[in-house]
Order: structure tokens, then sequence, then C-alpha cells
């Protein structure tokens, strides 16, 4: 590893949740900053959009004039030797600013996100886990690395004891229609065949209270199934763990496995996901299970939980492969290239 150093990584505070940069890399010879960069709408309450709005934008432009100007100077004070921008939190012209004291590296861990075009001009490196729908969202070909984005420091099965059988299937995420219409056909066998069966993730805000009870009405048996809300790296982890198969929905969009594949994977748990394009060297029926369609989804459910011994050897076999490969610390090295 090379010694002396100076990183500063550049992402939104929900990115920041998600990786734990700065935890990866204490106690290694590299000297990590971070800097939040959210947006004006991550980063003000329901009311002070809704102000802006009325305002045409004067308080979020305000807002990213006072953003910029304290990363330049933050960038002047620390003076780094590499800045990894996870996604573009900031303006190009103060991405071309920051590059005139240190070399500027890209980390798309979402390769949808919107990409200003005068990025075209390519900067040092360019990094992301699908490059594929890169390409097609975005119509440059401009990746230098395919770098999945890696479990962080949290995800540890020795740290966490098991809790085995507390759930059937498990599955974490946002929702949307498709993904919706699919958990409720699992939620309506799960409450049929007496599948124990628990949903997490953000499914309606306070401010928008009455989705809630639109989506019981839509979706009865799902409802039943969900814990609403935002879940920490250790919850999560506790949750995989206590279940024997933990379900992994992707994005019709992406060609590749998901950031959550790690995760599931770090913690040495059974993934059960949908077919993908690209396997990252791993394969189904090896380190995991996939299924083609609805119906296939439900054959392979009821299977898997018949199989004890498959289970606990595509768990293992996962996490084999994932654990040395594939954390937070090895993307963020691999990305600016460090040894």
């Amino acid at each position: 590893m090379a010694k002396n150093i100076k990183v500063l990584c550049v992402l939104s505070t929900k990115h920041e949740q998600i990786m734990h940069i700065k935890d990866a890399f204490l106690g290694k010879n590299i000297d990590v900053e971070i800097f939040i960069a959210d947006e004006f709408s991550l980063a003000v309450n329901y009311w002070s959009k809704k102000i802006d709005r009325l305002l045409l934008g004067t308080l979020s432009k305000k807002n990213r004039r006072c953003l910029e100007k304290k990363f330049i100077n933050f960038v002047r004070i620390f003076k780094p030797d590499k800045i990894l921008y996870i996604n573009t939190p900031l303006s190009l012209d103060v991405i071309k600013e920051a590059g005139k004291y240190s070399f500027n590296y890209f980390w798309f861990v979402d390769p949808l996100h919107d990409l200003p075009k005068e990025i075209e001009q390519k900067p040092n490196v360019v990094a992301t886990y699908d490059i594929d729908s890169f390409y097609k969202y975005h119509k440059v070909e401009m990746v230098d690395k395919f770098v999945p984005l890696g479990y962080n420091v949290f995800y540890k099965p020795t740290a966490i004891q098991r809790q085995e059988n507390v759930y059937d299937i498990v599955f974490v995420g946002s929702p949307y229609k498709k993904r919706l219409k699919l958990l409720e056909k699992i939620a309506e066998q799960a409450y049929k065949k007496g599948w124990r069966m628990k949903v997490c993730g953000p499914f309606w805000q306070f401010p928008y209270f009455w989705k809630k009870y639109l989506l019981k009405y839509k979706y009865p048996y799902l409802a039943r199934t969900i814990d609403n809300g935002v879940f920490s790296s250790e919850q999560l982890c506790r949750l995989y763990n206590s279940a024997k198969i933990c379900l992994n929905i992707h994005n019709d969009d992406m060609s590749s496995l998901n950031p959550r594949t790690y995760d599931i994977l770090a913690t040495k748990s059974f993934m059960l996901t949908d077919e993908r394009a690209f396997y990252d060297g791993m394969e189904p029926g090896r380190e995991f299970v996939t299924y083609t369609d609805d119906m296939d989804l439900m054959e392979k459910i009821s299977e898997c939980l018949g199989d004890d011994e498959l289970r606990e050897k595509c768990a293992s076999q996962g996490y084999a492969y994932v654990v040395t490969r594939r954390s937070v610390f090895t993307g963020v090295c691999e990305v600016l290239g460090l040894d």
C-alpha cells in the first residue's frame, strides 16, 4: 500500500452511510477525508423545498454556491493527491477547478446517475459497477474500470451471532411498481403457506403518510410484511443473518449484479436473485441461486426453503468469493490505482 497518500472522497450523506469510506481506511497508510456534497433536496426538510419552489430556486442556488465555495477552500487546505467523486455531486466547473490542485477520479456507484455532457472530456479515471447500463443510458464510452460497489466494514458475519430461522424470506429495497407487484405475489404465497416474510425499506415518508394507506389498499398481503424506514448497516447485517432466503430484485435497467449482492454475500447469507447478464466471476448455483420469471421464483423459493444444504453451501461459497475481493476498501483502491 502506498504511503503518505492523501485522498479526498466527495459524496452524498446517503452514499457515505452506505459505504462508510472513512471507517474502511482506519489503520491504513492513507489519509482519507470525506466531503459531504448533498443536493439541496436532500439537505433540507419538506417545507424548505416548498419555499424554494415559491422563490424560483433562490434557496437552492444559494446553497449550491456556498457548498462549492466551501469545497474549493477544503481542497486548497487539505491538498489531496487524489479526489474521488461518487457520482457527480458537484458542478463540472467546480470539479475542473479542483482538478488544478489534484487528480480527479469518478466512481459511478449509480450508473444511471445524471451525467453532465462536459464530463465527456474524460477525467483521469471513470469506474462503475455496470458498464453496459452506463453506456446504454449515457451513450458515451468513457468507463475505464469495472468496479462493483462492495460491502462496507460493518458487514462482518463473525461479529454478528446468526439467528437461524427467524425469517424464511427477507427483502430490502426501495419500492417501484414492478417490484411491488412481485413482492405482493410472494407475500400472498407466504401468507397461504405460512412462510415468515419481512420486507424492509423506505416505502413511505411522514410528509406523504397517505402513501401508507394507499399501499395497504393496493398491496394488502405485502403491507403485512413491511418494516418501513431506513436501516443501518448493522441492522441489515443482523436481518440478512436471520433469514433462510435473502431475496434480491434488480432494476430492469441493470445488467450486472447490484451493490446489495455483496452486502448479502459478505454476511455469509443465502441469496436468491433474478438472472443477470454479468455475474462478476460468480456462477448461479454456486455462490447464489437465480430465477427467470415470477413462476420460477415461486418454485425456487419452495425448493430453497426445503434444501438446507444448498443454502449453506451457496452462502459459504459466496462469502469466500467476495470477502477478500469486493469490500469498499478494495473498490476505492482499485479506482484510485492504489496498490
